[in-house]
């Protein structure tokens, strides 16, 4: 995902953040942690009391280049997902 938002804080007053998530069912967390665990531990977990839900979330550009991005173009997405992946 990639997000588009006002921010005076920079120069030309506006910030632009590239965001690779997935959200789970709580009972998935574990699944995430093992995710989070091959992604050699970078992004982060985060729970969502409102939606019973889990979050794994990446926005280090670094990371989302150099680890997410080649897992998948490495390993293919099989689904809808996948087009959404290339569109990009």
């Amino acid at each position: 995902m990639i997000t588009i938002y006002k921010n005076n804080k920079y120069k030309l007053g506006w910030s632009i953040q590239a965001l690779f998530q997935i959200e789970l069912h709580k009972r998935d967390l574990p699944l995430l942690l093992q995710l989070q665990k091959y992604f050699f531990g970078c992004g982060s977990i985060s729970n969502n009391q409102t939606k019973n839900s889990v979050r794994y979330a990446e926005h280090n550009i670094k990371d989302l280049i150099n680890i997410i991005i080649p897992h998948f173009i490495n390993y293919p997405l099989l689904t809808q997902k996948a087009a959404d992946f290339y569109f990009v």
